[in-house]
């Protein structure tokens, strides 16, 4: 999914060149199937609330091994910078 990522990174450097910034994500995969249950903004820094939100939905297209037990809670970040 980097490249559905750094799409929508793109759309923000039309707006804002210089744009830079961290962008971290907080999901929870589910044990039966390895699915994103949700995914949400776990304290970016990165200016353009836009380009957060579209990086945060796009986690919901992830797809991971199934967790052995129970679900899990990860916080991923990614850097952006032009």
């Amino acid at each position: 999914r980097f490249a559905c990522f750094r799409r929508c990174y793109e759309r923000g450097l039309w707006k804002n060149p210089g744009l830079t910034g961290r962008i971290a994500v907080s999901f929870v995969i589910e044990a039966a199937t390895g699915a994103v249950l949700t995914a949400k903004d776990a304290g970016s820094d990165l200016p353009d609330r836009e380009v957060v939100a579209c990086v945060v939905d796009e986690f919901a297209w992830v797809r991971f091994p199934a967790p052995e037990r129970k679900n899990i809670t990860v916080t991923y970040p990614i850097e952006f910078r032009p």
